[in-house]
């Protein structure tokens, strides 16, 4: 994630809405929950979705050996 938002993890979990951490933290959810396989209805979600869309990204999922 720091090498897509520029953030390190520590600094995309501080409290504040600044517009780095509100858009690592909607592809965060959205991923999250896509990966999960549930789907939900949060706002932070339908960002993430939107962001992914628009950005053109993909989370690509690695198997552990």
């Amino acid at each position: 994630m720091a090498q897509l938002t520029g953030l390190e993890t520590d600094q995309i979990l501080k409290p504040g809405k600044q517009a780095g951490r509100l858009y690592a933290r909607s592809l965060l959810c959205h991923w999250a929950i896509r990966s999960s396989g549930m789907t939900a209805a949060t706002r932070a979600a339908y960002r993430g979705e939107a962001i992914a869309a628009a950005d053109s990204l993909e989370l690509i999922e690695r198997q552990n050996a």
